[in-house]
């Protein structure tokens, strides 16, 4: 099993849906210096549904230098397996899973693989809490898409981020990953059990039909630019869930001050930057959209 699509799944769970060329989220951001491109990631398309629209195509071959925080190739490959990440997510050799989560989330984590995907749980409990999140949230992502996969991945999903087609173009650009994956998964393994224990929890309430929902709902505002809605949906999902709202806080709104200064060097530079994010990055009064305009920035959506 491809580990880092598990990993990604577990923050982002996307559907695959048929989208038109439309203008998505993008915003042309200007300072007295320099123009950079921002591009929100919030769906992944089927390979047939690219080129993206003209006027995002041609700011990208505008610029010098792609940066992307890490993501993930959405397609499912057991040969893609690295070995040295697995260990990574291991518990100690003396201890396993029951050891370090509540026991009444441990049956039911149990129960779901086994009995809900068929997956041999002695192989997987001295894996740590976070990352047995993931696979129940990648089982669900397969539900959503109504596919019946083996566990072992030997299928694949052609789900492709716009990460991967735009690192597809990138042959003559400069790349900047502002997160690799060593640091990523890092990040996770650390990550107190309680937090660890509480993205099982999440995963395992979420259901399948309000994945499909929702995605069919972020794809509407996609194809039609509508920032400020999905934004107001995200925040407001956001403040109703506490456990999503501590799981959003870890993820993502901690790492937001990193990317705005980032984001004020590739501005005060010379080279031209094309910027693909997660939209969950962005929103929110604390998001980079708003920082962004608080601090005097021309930001225009394109």
């Amino acid at each position: 099993m491809n580990k880092l699509t598990l990993i990604f799944l577990f923050f982002s769970t996307l559907n695959f849906y048929s989208m038109d060329k439309d203008k998505m989220l993008f915003w042309e951001i200007q300072s007295e210096n320099n123009t950079v491109y921002l591009l929100a990631s919030v769906l992944s398309y089927d390979e047939y549904h690219y080129p993206l629209r003209k006027e995002i195509e041609e700011a990208y071959y505008r610029t010098s230098i792609l940066v992307y925080n890490f993501n993930y190739n959405y397609y499912i490959d057991k040969k893609l397996i690295d070995i040295k990440y697995m260990v990574g997510s291991l518990i100690h050799e003396d201890n396993d899973i029951k050891d370090i989560i509540p026991e009444d989330l441990y049956k039911r984590l149990k129960n779901a693989l086994i009995f809900d995907y068929g997956v041999n749980f002695n192989d997987y409990t001295h894996y740590r809490p976070w990352f047995l999140a993931a696979v129940v949230n990648y089982r669900k992502m397969v539900s959503s898409l109504g596919l019946q996969l083996n566990f072992d991945m030997n299928d694949k999903i052609l789900l492709v981020p716009f990460e991967s087609y735009f690192l597809e173009k990138v042959a003559y650009k400069e790349e900047i990953l502002i997160e690799n994956e060593l640091n990523y998964i890092t990040f996770l393994d650390n990550l107190p059990y309680k937090y660890q224990n509480l993205a099982v929890r999440y995963s395992l309430n979420k259901k399948v039909n309000d994945i499909q929902k929702e995605n069919a709902l972020l794809e509407k505002f996609s194809k039609l630019g509508k920032y400020e809605e999905m934004e107001d949906y995200l925040v407001k999902k956001i403040d109703a869930d506490n456990d999503y709202q501590v799981l959003y806080i870890i993820y993502y709104r901690n790492k937001v001050s990193k990317m705005f200064s980032n984001m004020e060097e590739y501005l005060q530079d010379k080279k031209k930057y094309f910027i693909i994010l997660d939209i969950h990055f962005l929103i929110g009064e604390l998001g980079l959209i708003n920082r962004l305009k608080q601090k005097g920035y021309t930001v225009e959506q394109r």
